[in-house]
């Protein structure tokens, strides 16, 4: 069950935040499930395993900054943003909110003032998706590819890299598979079916530590589809991307992505999945 839980915290004083602070999100997220679950904890450390986590940097209101980040104002609430794709990890994290009240970054407590928590499941993703003919998506945090062909990332979200990431996600924590023998069909409706109907880019510097990316993109594309018998699926694929975070780097708070647009087909096809 995908799920976004979100902390209200208060800083016992004001505190220095880096410009980036995604890798400051994760180390609370598992510096909280340590405490209920040092075990747990330990198998999510584990290098080279795709995490049923992801988080998104800290949102907070800044009194000061400087080239090397912000002062976060302590008298306004920092928010800390979780999201899990497993029940055993969601069980988990409301496990340590009903017995901790703070955390701490560096010498800093931060008191929590409250939760709100929003879950969906991965039946009712794929059952409520729809057949549409464009999709428009924010990256809001730098997000970089892997190429498995080069040494380099990809810096652009050309739409078989981007969706079959997303779908080995999916096929990763969700119960809902898409079998094998429809990979090869998706990855060839992507590439001759779906287009980049508009995008606004840049690349941005990645100031996370040992992640071997030191740039990422931000900002939006758009897609168009030409051909609909996978766009239900695709458009399933971009609404979970909303807890899943895409590319490298996911629980550092890298490849947050928002959907902004979506238009819907006026007549279905019969030839969408039904996976």
């Amino acid at each position: 069950m995908p799920s976004k839980i979100t902390l209200m915290m208060l800083a016992e004083r004001d505190l220095f935040l880096p410009k980036f602070t995604g890798h400051i999100a994760r180390a609370l997220f598992l510096h909280s499930i340590n405490r209920v679950n040092p075990s747990l904890a330990q198998r999510l450390h584990q290098p080279n395993a795709l995490k049923p986590y992801t988080v998104e940097p800290l949102y907070f209101r800044s009194k000061d900054r400087s080239l090397e980040g912000y002062v976060a104002d302590s008298s306004k609430p920092i928010k800390l943003v979780i999201k899990s794709l497993n029940d055993t990890l969601f069980q988990e994290i409301t496990k340590y909110l009903s017995s901790a009240r703070t955390l701490m970054i560096r010498d800093v407590t931060l008191f929590l003032q409250g939760a709100h928590i929003q879950t969906l499941d991965y039946d009712s993703i794929m059952k409520n998706s729809e057949d549409v003919s464009e999709l428009e998506l924010n990256f809001v945090t730098p997000t970089y590819l892997s190429n498995s062909r080069s040494e380099y990332f990809s810096l652009f979200p050309e739409p078989r890299r981007l969706f079959m990431n997303l779908l080995r996600i999916w096929n990763s924590f969700s119960p809902i598979k898409i079998e094998k023998s429809e990979y090869m069909r998706y990855w060839r409706w992507l590439e001759e079916k779906v287009g980049v109907n508009m995008y606004y880019l840049n690349t941005v510097p990645i100031e996370v530590e040992r992640l071997k990316a030191k740039v990422g993109f931000v900002g939006s594309i758009g897609y168009m589809f030409k051909e609909h018998s996978y766009s239900r699926l695709t458009d399933a694929l971009v609404r979970f991307s909303e807890f899943s975070n895409v590319g490298g780097g996911r629980t550092s708070g890298m490849g947050v992505v928002k959907v902004t647009r979506r238009k819907v087909c006026q007549k279905n096809t019969d030839k969408n999945i039904n996976a």
